[in-house]
């Protein structure tokens, strides 16, 4: 998951978004893998599936702050 992030915050989003579905194909529930898709979704222009993955995530962790605030 680091290196995912770490490619997602250099910019290289391609790769992190790869790494970030490899996870979730194997944690189909991983709320910070989630996220963080969403995030990049958002980032890409891909605005509904950006709302999709970011309630994914928060269904799963509610009391996650960070999943809630843009």
């Amino acid at each position: 998951m680091q290196t995912a992030i770490e490619h997602h915050q250099a910019g290289r989003r391609a790769t992190a978004e790869a790494m970030y579905r490899q996870i979730l194909s194997q944690e189909p529930t991983n709320a910070a893998a989630l996220h963080l898709l969403g995030i990049l979704a958002h980032q890409d222009g891909h605005p509904d599936e950006a709302i999709r993955l970011i309630n994914e995530a928060i269904a799963i962790s509610p009391d996650r702050a960070a999943y809630h605030s843009g």
